[in-house]
């Protein structure tokens, strides 16, 4: 994801801020009273007004009162401590690339109200540098600017106890930038028609975004997010009564994303925590007409982490050959599958919350080689190999009984549909089978038989995110299918006869969630590698990348939640996970890598649904851990998003109410609508539109469409 507003380059000026009279209960927090250090309050400060004249830069080094008589051009540097500035109702107009009011080292008891800042494209309206405190800005408009309001805090230095009341932001890159701000208030402050990113919220504690609103936020240039609320390795934020409105991208970049509030970590900075969206509004966030960008109402983001810690968070001998992982879509199960042995034929299902690890059940299944939980996380599907047991069989995990059958034919992976209605399973002898699943049991209601039987070594399958697309590999070949989980199912058209890939035999393949990408693994054979990615387009088919080597047979491949990321792994024990990057010319790029130490013929990987986890195992035989996660990436945990109302989220291959699956964090009493317009249609069907990881005692609802066009703001220039 790029973020590329110029004051990331550290080389833009300070600005911005509007903020107004604390109590005196905020102010006593901001008091070290072990120095006895009581800051003096504005009313003393004193009644003769000094003014601030145009057509140079104004430097204040002494307290006072100051304000303008006229519209001027110029700067106003503060370098002093107990100042009042009133703006009069004029307009300060700063030079090109400069800061109109800038509080320079550290301030205390500033307060600034009561007029315009308007620049010509390039600058910032107010900064405010570190270790700042008891800043107060009220009544300003501030336009046409790099930056409207930046507080430059530091991690060593943060900016303390502020407040900024009824203030306007209009076309500038970024609205309010905020960086180390703790304890301070921002209230009825807003801002429209700004390139990137309305409010900006880095690395900050304990604020208070009250009655906020971001409108009409977005660009063309295909780079840049939109974002309304975004806050970045926070700590205890509340964001009350907000709204984000008109959040557009009307061209994109692969993975950039439309979003009205977004909450995320870095590569080395822990995720936001402890943070609260109650009661906000967000409508119309659109991606554009293109499929490379996602759409989200509410986004709690994962992050890759640049280095893997070296120990994995869990290691486990789980004392059988392991054949697949899944978690559950809650994020609190995993299970495991095994081989039969003598005296070990068993699923196992762990309890995963956050950081305790216990085994909570067990299932006997002879030679189970692919597990794969539905969307709600109440079924979990199972195939076999074992032609002289049920290999086909479906577990409720509400009711505690086992829907079985014996297909006759050595099974692979399951695919649920998004609504957990139906699952897919594919046959070795060139077939595919589509079972309706509910509290009854299976009924099978439709297939094909392909190509069958020219193509007689089917393995594993994939269904693309917007469930329009069905792949697998035949061979060394990857086939593409229209597809549909209504009938008439299969399109008998192929999209293309048959795409070769640079790779040997092929074994898994799987879909980015959010983009129509697929990555095909398998053995080396006499091929240069076993990895490759296609993009996928209904009209044109597929168009092929470099294939990369991995040094070892591949077994099976999956994609992070996000679509960014994608895993494999491999018969020598190994994971690697790589970026998905189109501009490259193998269409990835290794991050790294993690061994279990010892070879494997079969073996499973998942991740977790919030992407913080990677789950693995394999069949190592000797008394070692064959079974780890791994702790991956930085995701928001221990929020709290309740009570919000989402409408109209629309554009690119993905659009999702609220996304962000993690047992830890509290998604309740939300409304979700006209979002992912095909899914829409019940509350069982909250995962897709971003409900994801919720108990459904919870009051989440996901209400059907029908017909509203969404809104799609006018470009302002």
């Amino acid at each position: 994801m790029k973020y590329r507003l110029s004051f990331f380059k550290g080389t833009m000026a300070f600005a911005i801020l509007l903020l107004f009279s604390f109590s005196s209960q905020l102010f006593s927090t901001c008091i070290d009273v072990s120095k006895n250090q009581i800051f003096p309050m504005f009313h003393s400060i004193g009644p003769a007004h000094q003014v601030i004249k145009t057509g140079e830069t104004t430097t204040i080094t002494e307290e006072g009162s100051y304000q303008l008589l006229e519209n001027i051009t110029g700067n106003v540097v503060v370098s002093a401590d107990n100042v009042f500035i009133d703006l009069n109702g004029f307009t300060i107009t700063p030079e090109s690339g400069t800061t109109a009011i800038l509080l320079t080292d550290v301030r205390k008891n500033i307060f600034i109200s009561n007029g315009s800042i308007v620049g010509s494209g390039a600058g910032t309206g107010i900064g405010v540098s570190a270790g700042s405190q008891t800043i107060v800005i009220e009544d300003l408009r501030i336009a046409d600017l790099d930056t409207g309001v930046l507080f430059l805090g530091t991690e060593v230095s943060p900016i303390k106890c502020c407040k900024m009341l009824n203030c306007f932001v209009a076309n500038c890159q970024a609205g309010y930038f905020l960086s180390f701000v703790q304890n301070s208030i921002f209230e009825y402050c807003d801002n429209c028609c700004c390139v990137e990113v309305g409010f900006s919220l880095q690395s900050c504690k304990y604020n208070k975004i009250k009655k906020c609103k971001s409108v009409r936020v977005g660009s063309d240039e295909s780079s840049f997010n939109a974002i309304g609320f975004w806050d970045t390795s926070g700590t205890d934020n509340l964001f009350y009564e907000c709204m984000a409105e008109g959040i557009y991208k009307s061209s994109s970049d692969f993975c950039t994303e439309a979003t009205g509030f977004l909450f995320d970590g870095t590569s080395t900075t822990d995720s936001t925590t402890e943070s609260k969206i109650v009661n906000c509004l967000v409508d119309s966030v659109s991606a554009g007409d293109e499929t490379r960008a996602v759409a989200y109402g509410i986004h709690l983001n994962m992050i890759l982490k640049d280095v893997l810690p070296t120990c994995p968070l869990i290691q486990e001998n789980i004392d059988a050959p392991i054949t697949d992982v899944s978690w559950s879509p809650a994020g609190d199960k995993v299970a495991v599958s095994t081989l039969a042995t003598e005296e070990l034929e068993r699923i196992q299902i762990y309890q995963f919350d956050c950081c305790c690890w216990s085994q909570v059940k067990t299932l006997t299944n002879p030679n189970i080689q692919h597990i794969e939980w539905d969307p709600t996380g109440r079924y979990l599907a199972l195939s076999g190999t074992d032609s002289d047991y049920p290999n086909f069989k479906v577990y409720d995990s509400v009711y505690n009984i086992e829907f079985t059958l014996d297909s006759g034919d050595t099974n692979y992976n399951p695919v649920w549909s998004r609504d957990s209605k139906y699952v897919t399973y594919t046959f070795g002898g060139g077939s595919l089978a589509i079972y309706r699943v509910d509290g009854s049991g299976l009924t099978l209601v439709g297939g094909a038989n392909f190509l069958s039987p020219l193509l007689t070594n089917i393995t594993n399958h994939a269904i693309s995110s917007d469930e329009k697309f069905l792949a697998f590999g035949s061979g060394n070949d990857l086939y593409a299918f229209k597809w549909s989980f209504l009938p008439p199912f299969l399109d008998a058209t192929i999209l293309f006869d048959s795409k070769t890939s640079n790779i040997g035999t092929i074994t898994d393949v799987a879909f980015s969630p959010v983009a129509n990408f697929v990555v095909a693994v398998g053995d080396k054979g006499a091929a240069t590698g076993n990895i490759q990615i296609f993009g996928l387009d209904s009209e044109e088919g597929f168009g092929g990348y470099t294939a990369i080597d991995f040094g070892a047979d591949i077994l099976r491949v999956k994609f992070a939640p996000n679509g960014k990321y994608f895993a494999v792994l491999g018969t020598n024990g190994t994971v690697g996970i790589y970026r998905l990057d189109p501009n490259e010319a193998e269409g990835a790029v290794e991050l790294y890598r993690y061994s279990l130490g010892h070879e494997i013929t079969t073996g499973g990987i998942d991740w977790s649904p919030s992407g913080k986890y990677i789950s693995l195992g394999g069949n190592v035989l000797a008394e070692v851990p064959d079974f780890a996660i791994l702790e991956v990436a930085n995701v928001p945990t221990k929020n709290v998003i309740v009570n919000n109302k989402i409408a109209n989220v629309s554009g690119g291959i993905c659009q999702t109410g609220i996304e962000g699956a993690s047992c830890c964090n509290g998604i309740m009493k939300n409304i979700v609508y006209n979002a992912c317009v095909p899914y829409g249609e019940s509350v069982l069907n909250v995962w897709y539109n971003g409900l994801v990881g919720i108990d459904q005692t919870h009051v989440n609802v996901a209400v059907p469409p029908y017909g509203v066009v969404p809104f799609v703001p006018a470009i302002v220039t």
